[in-house]
């Protein structure tokens, strides 16, 4: 399972991602995209679509 967070995203939210990372089989946590919040694929697309074609077989 993949997982980021946005650098403006609340800490629980940040906190999530690493833990749902972690527990996960096979959990990646990606840094956090800077000058983004909760909405990452809408904010910043073209991080996000080259973490996923990394991430994806």
């Amino acid at each position: 399972m993949l997982t980021t967070a946005g650098a403006h995203d609340l800490a629980d939210i940040r906190r999530l991602a690493d833990r749902i990372a972690a527990e996960a089989p096979q959990g990646v946590r990606l840094p956090d995209v800077p000058d983004a919040a909760h909405l990452l694929p809408l904010e910043h697309p073209t991080p996000v679509t080259t973490a996923l074609l990394t991430f994806l077989p």
